[in-house]
């Protein structure tokens, strides 16, 4: 029995499309190391504030708050670029 070897040669619209895959997974791995220093100010803020009120629901839900307010501003600014309306202004 013959057997044929089948090399994998890489078409150029592959190739051309590499560059582009790897800069989406650098932005990808930068967007999950960008987050544990958010987490880590949340700490740090939550700490403060149980020092300042205690642990009750009240600090605990300033923190929240804000945390939504954020994402929910981070969101909006970022839409301005979407077509279509995205958040009210």
């Amino acid at each position: 029995m013959a057997t044929t070897a089948v090399t994998s040669a890489a078409t150029p619209a592959a190739r051309a499309d590499r560059p582009a895959r790897q800069a989406s997974w650098a932005y990808y791995l930068l967007f999950f190391i960008s987050g544990f220093p958010a987490l880590l100010y949340q700490i740090i803020w939550q700490r403060s504030l149980f020092t300042l009120f205690g642990a009750n629901v009240e600090s605990v839900t300033i923190i929240v708050t804000v945390f939504m307010l954020g994402l929910g501003w981070a969101a909006c600014s970022g839409a301005d670029s979407l077509p279509g309306p995205a958040c009210a202004s």
